[in-house]
C-alpha cells in the first residue's frame, strides 16, 4: 500500500466505525433522571477500553437485528463487572451483535453501580430498580403480542443480582 493511501483508508474505516456505532440508540430509563438522583443525570459516564462506570443516568442501548432476520425474540443484557464497573464491550456489545445475527433484538443495560468507589447506590435497591425499569421499557404490555414472544436476561448470573 502506498504511504499516502494509509491515512485515507484509516479515515474510511474510522468513519464506517462511527456510523455503525451511531446506529444504536441509547434510551434513558428515566428521562428526568433516576428517582432520588435526578440532579446527577448529567454527570458524564466514564468509559475506557472495555469498561464503563460512573453511571448516574441508567439507560438501554438498543441493538435491533436486520428486518429480514428478526424473530420477535428479545434479550436484556446486563454486563458484569462486580458492580464496580460494566464490562460493556465483551459482555454487552459482543453478545448483542451475536444475538442480532440470530435475529434476536438486544437491549444492553447500563445500570447504577453499588460497589463503585464513592457510590451512593445499593445493588439491592438501585440496580434492581434499573433492571425492573429496563424490563418494563424493553417489553411494555401494550406492545406484547397476544402470543408472548421469548424474552430473557443475559447473562443469567448478573441478572440474578439486577
Amino acid at each position: 500500500m502506498r504511504p499516502a493511501a494509509a491515512p485515507f483508508l484509516a479515515g474510511v474505516l474510522l468513519s464506517a466505525t462511527l456510523v455503525a456505532a451511531a446506529e444504536h440508540e441509547e434510551v434513558p430509563l428515566w428521562p428526568g433522571g433516576a428517582p432520588g438522583f435526578e440532579s446527577r443525570r448529567n454527570e458524564p459516564t466514564q468509559a475506557q477500553d472495555y469498561w464503563v462506570k460512573n453511571v448516574h443516568n441508567p439507560s438501554l442501548t438498543v441493538y435491533l437485528p436486520p428486518a429480514d432476520k428478526a424473530t420477535g425474540a428479545a434479550v436484556v443484557i446486563c454486563p458484569g463487572g462486580g458492580h464496580r464497573l460494566l464490562v460493556f464491550h465483551a459482555e454487552g456489545e459482543d453478545p448483542a451483535v451475536f444475538l442480532n445475527s440470530l435475529g434476536i433484538a438486544a437491549f444492553i443495560l447500563k445500570y447504577r453501580l453499588g460497589r463503585e468507589e464513592g457510590s451512593p447506590y445499593s445493588i439491592e435497591t438501585h440496580a434492581l430498580e434499573d433492571g425492573q425499569r429496563a424490563m418494563r421499557l424493553a417489553f411494555p404490555p401494550p406492545c406484547r403480542p397476544m402470543r408472548p414472544r421469548p424474552f430473557s436476561w443475559w447473562p443469567p448470573m448478573t441478572a440474578s443480582w439486577v
